[in-house]
């Protein structure tokens, strides 16, 4: 059993009524707009306007917006300074304003939960997977980061990736400080340090609204040589609680935790930059479904790196990797439980011990086997 995952936590959910039922009966993650359900060239299309990038849009030719469901992955931490490494051909930088720094959130499939969620999260994978290799037989050349990777090396691609939105934007707006009272003679003094009403922890912020700016600070692990910023603030994500309320920033690493139940709707996005195919799932809300048991350590302030963080292939001389079995590719029907289907071989896979995705060598990611058809 994880270590991110508890006897309680397992009693709750799988109970007869607990959490599992719960998102069964109301068709959590198994929707018309669910991932688990769409399929590409059915659902919805790639839409590329420019050579470097494209996105999805569904029939409407609007973005096409999706939700899945998984558990966030052990190893997983909601630090301050997120996926950003600062390195580059020119060595390390510490994050300036203009620096889009995210939480890369891994999940994998709810832990000891019944055929219906595994059939779900299975073709959450298979629909992601078959685009990507759609993708490479088109375009891709060089390396790739995946939406998708397995978690043990030579084993089944069981994880996705969700890159958050930018967790640091620039206030556009002129910037300005609080007044705080002096608690001695009641007098206004220009003291601007940071007070409860910025939305710091010394206190709560009244009515909070996702686009919210805070201080920087007030996320735990903030501060350090990592960090360059001058007008950038902390924005507001749209990550709530299990009764809706918002999780503010200074309360994120205590939510977003390994063993966590997260409901995200995200779109989906390819990149080709500088010989590099990126493969991105872009969250637009999550909503935690049942808190993880796990009580993390508080993110501490980081010194700088010791060196660039290494990008592990898992196989060498471009040769396909057979043992990867069963991780995407087919789908399952989710009307009458699962069926028997083969998994795919050869599935892409990458080995990293980073919170970023692996660059692998792209012949690596050459998915085989017919796709099955979607039962709706």
């Amino acid at each position: 059993m994880s270590i991110s995952v508890t006897p309680e936590m397992i009693l709750r959910r799988t109970i007869s009524g607990g959490v599992f039922d719960t998102m069964i009966d109301a068709r959590i993650g198994n929707n018309a707009s669910s991932l688990a359900r769409v399929d590409l060239g059915i659902h919805f299309k790639k839409h590329a306007p420019y050579n470097d990038s494209a996105k999805f849009v569904g029939a409407d030719g609007r973005e096409f917006v999706f939700n899945y469901i998984g558990e966030v992955a052990p190893g997983f931490v909601a630090h301050a300074i997120g996926s950003y490494t600062g390195f580059s051909e020119k060595g390390f930088a510490p994050a300036n304003d203009a620096a889009r720094i995210k939480q890369v959130i891994p999940t994998v499939a709810p832990t000891c939960s019944p055929p219906r969620i595994k059939a779900i999260y299975h073709n959450q994978l298979a629909t992601v997977t078959n685009v990507m290799a759609v993708e490479d037989d088109s375009s891709n050349q060089g390396r790739t980061k995946a939406f998708t990777k397995a978690s043990e090396p030579n084993g089944v691609v069981d994880t996705m990736y969700t890159s958050t939105r930018p967790l640091y934007v620039v206030d556009k707006e002129q910037p300005h400080t609080t007044l705080k009272v002096n608690l001695d003679d009641e007098e206004p003094s220009n003291n601007d340090s940071e007070s409860s009403a910025d939305g710091g922890p010394g206190g709560p912020v009244a009515d909070p609204q996702v686009g919210d700016l805070h201080p920087c600070s007030v996320i735990p692990g903030y501060g350090g040589p990592r960090f360059n910023h001058s007008a950038a603030k902390a924005i507001q994500l749209d990550i709530r609680d299990p009764e809706g309320g918002l999780i503010l920033p200074h309360d994120t690493w205590r939510w977003i935790v390994p063993g966590a139940l997260i409901l995200v709707h995200a779109t989906m996005h390819i990149y080709h930059i500088k010989g590099m195919t990126i493969f991105q799932l872009t969250a637009s809300s999550i909503q935690v479904i049942d808190k993880g048991d796990v009580v993390p350590a508080f993110p501490s302030v980081l010194g700088l790196p010791d060196s660039r963080p290494r990008y592990v292939s898992s196989g060498s001389g471009g040769s396909s990797h057979s043992n990867a079995k069963g991780g995407g590719g087919t789908k399952h029907g989710l009307d009458d439980g699962p069926t028997t289907g083969e998994g795919a071989d050869d599935i892409f896979v990458s080995v990293s011990e980073d919170i970023e995705m692996a660059a692998v060598d792209e012949k690596q990611k050459k998915v085989l086997g017919k796709k099955a058809k979607r039962a709706m």
